[in-house]
């Protein structure tokens, strides 16, 4: 797709601004909390339905059983939430998109990004299980 004449230093700079979207309306005011609320619930309606709730539910798991992870994966599974929050409510702060449908829809794709931890996460919750699973078939 050819949206911006990136040739010319202008066009280059357009497309570089994001000029063909409409402008960023970052957050001001931290305590606007009713906002914020809905924002995260609608975030956390569009990561349900797009990436699965049962999915969800299965990202869920190591954080359950981190105990039993080893300590340098731990570790890691914790410095990746770091990752999940800039992608799902920090991105939710930076681009405040309206509370209708069609600006969720518009942003779909940026919240997508955050569905790749959680599959993450979810493979991790997936083999702590079979694991755990097969430890208990075993004792039995």
């Amino acid at each position: 797709m050819n949206w911006g004449y990136a040739r010319t230093v202008q066009g280059f700079l357009h497309v570089l601004s994001r000029g063909q979207y409409e402008r960023i309306h970052p957050q001001t005011n931290a305590l606007q909390s009713m906002k914020q609320l809905k924002q995260l619930w609608f975030y956390l309606d569009a990561v349900g339905s797009g990436f699965g709730w049962i999915n969800l539910a299965v990202s869920i798991i190591p954080f359950v059983m981190l105990r039993r992870i080893p300590r340098q994966e731990r570790n890691w599974l914790l410095a990746s939430t770091a990752a999940l929050f800039c992608l799902g409510p920090l991105l939710i702060g930076v681009l405040n998109p309206a509370p209708d449908r069609q600006s969720w829809d518009l942003i779909g794709a940026a919240i997508s990004l955050s569905h790749l931890v959680l599959a993450i996460w979810a493979g991790i919750g997936l083999i702590l299980a079979g694991h755990w699973l097969l430890v208990r078939s075993r004792l039995h």
